[in-house]
C-alpha cells in the first residue's frame, strides 16, 4: 500500500514539474494575423552618410511566407515583392528611385526587442534593396545584392505591428563609378506606417 501510495505521488510531481516546464519555456514562435502587408512613408530619407539627401514618399509591400514563424536568425521569413517612389514629390537634394529589375528582395529574421512575451520589436535584414538616386546632381547606383539593410517592426503593446524602421546604421555601397570615387554610401531611414495590404487594418504579432 505504502509503496502504491509513493507510485501515484511520485506521478503527480512529476506531472507537475513537466506542466510547470512547459509554462515557464520561452515561446518558440512567432504567430501572425496576416502575412500580406504594406509599408508606407510620407517622408522616407535616402541619405548618403556623407551629408546630401532626398525626401519621398515610399510604397512598400511584401508578404510573410507564413503565419507562424520560429525565431531562427538568419531564416527566411518573407519577400519585398513591390517597392514605389513617389519622385515628382521628392524634397531635399534630388531625386531617387527603386530598381524594379531586382525585386522580390528577402526578408531575414535577425532578433526582437523587449522581454518575453512583451516584444517590442522584432529586427529584420533585407538583402536586395537597390536603388538610383540623384545628389547634388550626381547620380548613383546602391544595388544591394551582397549587403544586408536592417529595420524593425514596431509592435505596440497590445500586439499590433504599428511601423517599420529602417537602420540607419547600415548602408548600401555604390556601383562603380563617379560615386564610387567619391565615397558615397548610401542609405535608408525614417518610420513608416504597417497595415494589412489593401486596408488600414493592423497585423498583429504574438508568440505561442
Amino acid at each position: 500500500m505504502h509503496a502504491r501510495t509513493m507510485g501515484v505521488l511520485a506521478g503527480i510531481v512529476a506531472a507537475l514539474t513537466l506542466a510547470f516546464a512547459v509554462d515557464a519555456a520561452p515561446a518558440a514562435r512567432l504567430s501572425l494575423s496576416n502575412r500580406n502587408f504594406r509599408i508606407t512613408w510620407r517622408e522616407l530619407k535616402f541619405f548618403d552618410v556623407a551629408g546630401p539627401s532626398t525626401v519621398c514618399p515610399v510604397t512598400m509591400e511584401g508578404s510573410f511566407h507564413s503565419a507562424t514563424m520560429r525565431k531562427v536568425i538568419r531564416a527566411l521569413i518573407g519577400y519585398i515583392t513591390r517597392a514605389t517612389v513617389n519622385e515628382a514629390a521628392c524634397v531635399g537634394e534630388g531625386r531617387a528611385r527603386f530598381l524594379q529589375a531586382t525585386l522580390p528582395w528577402h526578408i531575414t529574421y535577425a532578433s526582437f526587442s523587449g522581454t518575453l512575451p512583451a516584444i517590442t520589436r522584432m529586427r529584420v535584414l533585407i538583402s536586395g534593396i537597390s536603388y538610383e538616386s540623384v545628389l547634388n546632381t550626381i547620380p548613383c547606383l546602391f544595388r544591394g545584392e551582397g549587403t544586408l539593410i536592417g529595420g524593425e517592426f514596431i509592435r505596440e503593446a497590445g500586439g499590433a505591428i504599428t511601423g517599420f524602421e529602417f537602420d540607419h546604421s547600415t548602408t548600401l555601397p555604390p556601383l562603380p563609378g563617379v560615386c564610387e570615387d567619391f565615397g558615397i554610401n548610401g542609405g535608408l531611414e525614417r518610420v513608416g506606417t504597417v497595415a494589412l495590404l489593401g486596408t488600414t487594418t493592423r497585423i498583429t504579432l504574438t508568440l505561442i
